[in-house]
């Protein structure tokens, strides 16, 4: 009888370990989610300035540096791309911008997606930022990509590279 009890104490104390070891691998995600979301958002404060009216990081490696991974950053150039793809297009009048975790997929393998929607001249314009811990970035949060809906920056980025 004793050993009964003793192997039903094993498995609910593993369990439950089990459990908690989830929470708090689920509470760091939350918490490396919540600065994705503060990244991309400081990104288009810095982009669009405190009344969205255009401020520009393109200008600025440094600024570049801070959002975006080395190769973005390094090399993206915004006369070559023909258009800004921080606001999906060349000229701004910005409202009804949103910021918040991908709902279908906020996460997978270690990468945040983060969604930017917003109305550009009054037209819906909906973009998803991926963002991961980089080690070679002294282990901090990057953009390692923006996607459109018929575009990805990386793609167009390398394309202006060769």
């Amino acid at each position: 009888m004793f050993k009964k009890y003793f192997v039903i104490g094993a498995v609910i104390s593993v369990g439950i370990g089990g459990f908690m070891g989830f929470t708090a691998q689920s509470q760091a995600q939350d918490g490396e989610q919540a600065k994705a979301l503060a990244l991309v958002k400081s990104l288009y404060l810095d982009h669009l300035g405190p009344k969205l009216d255009q401020a520009n990081v393109f200008g600025n490696k440094a600024k570049l540096r801070k959002y975006f991974e080395d190769g973005l950053a390094d090399n993206m150039d915004g006369e070559k791309l023909g258009f800004d793809p921080l606001i999906d297009g060349q000229d701004a009048e910005i409202t009804e911008l949103k910021i918040y975790p991908d709902p279908e997929l906020p996460a997978l393998r270690g990468a945040y997606f983060v969604v930017i929607s917003f109305k550009n001249f009054g037209q819906p314009v909906k973009l998803t930022a991926s963002v991961r811990m980089l080690l070679n970035e002294g282990r901090q949060l990057q953009i390692l990509d923006l996607e459109g809906k018929d575009w990805s920056l990386s793609k167009m980025v390398a394309e202006t590279t060769k």
